[in-house]
């Protein structure tokens, strides 16, 4: 008899050893609760990804328009500031056209 895998298995372990299958991320986190940013910078730096931090849509629209490409975002639901859809249409416009898309995710 043989050993199989399940699939939950299989994806538990690739979640596992995706920090060691990838290179260094650029990531932005953009959200205006201090104790969430900390615990998300602690993570993220802990599995060896560069990650800059935004409280708020203006100081995020800012780091996307310095920096040539972020290779995530980490946006939360609610900005005291901006809607979190219309930040990122406007980092989506921002973005040109020959860069690959950023994947966006929003964080509750």
């Amino acid at each position: 008899m043989t050993d199989s895998v399940t699939p939950a298995q299989a994806h538990q372990t690739n979640i596992l050893n995706i920090h060691t299958a990838t290179s260094r991320l650029a990531v932005l986190v953009i959200n205006s609760d201090a104790a969430e940013q900390s615990l998300l910078n602690q993570c993220l730096e802990d599995l060896g990804h560069d990650v800059s931090m935004a409280a708020n849509g203006a100081q995020a629209q800012e780091l996307v328009d310095k920096r040539a490409q972020f290779s995530i975002i980490f946006l939360a639901d609610e900005l005291p500031d901006m809607d979190s859809f219309a930040l990122a249409q406007a980092i989506r416009r921002s973005t040109p056209i020959e860069a690959p898309p950023i994947p966006i995710i929003t964080i509750c």
